[in-house]
């Protein structure tokens, strides 16, 4: 097997790789993460971040919600600031860890040396 196809076969692992946590852990961290999410927004969110909100509430999967932080830290930066909003952003995203393969650790981040 040569250097670039050990790299696709690694690669194709990643992306088809079944959870190593059971189906029933695997939908009450969605749902954790999903009620945290719509939490963060606050009460008003329903009419200032309705689009938003019905995107977090029907995402079918942990991978969705994922990929919906971006647009998470964007409301919460527009609500309080992005300092504010970085601090949030960093507990959802460690609710993320060991469900998503990009979930790294905090002290990773660029951010944590200042």
């Amino acid at each position: 097997m040569g250097f670039a196809s050990a790299i696709k076969t690694s690669i194709l692992g990643l992306l088809t790789a079944t959870p190593t946590h059971g189906n029933s852990t695997l939908i009450d961290q969605l749902e954790a993460i999903r009620y945290a999410m719509v939490s963060v927004l606050g009460d008003d969110a329903d009419t200032d971040w309705r689009p938003l909100m019905l995107r977090i509430k029907y995402a079918e999967d942990i991978g969705a919600l994922w990929f919906l932080r971006s647009d998470v830290m964007a409301a919460l930066s527009n609500m309080y600031g992005e300092h504010k909003a970085r601090d949030v952003m960093a507990h959802l995203n460690d609710m993320f860890k060991g469900f998503m393969p990009d979930a790294k650790p905090r002290s990773n981040s660029r951010y944590n040396s200042r």
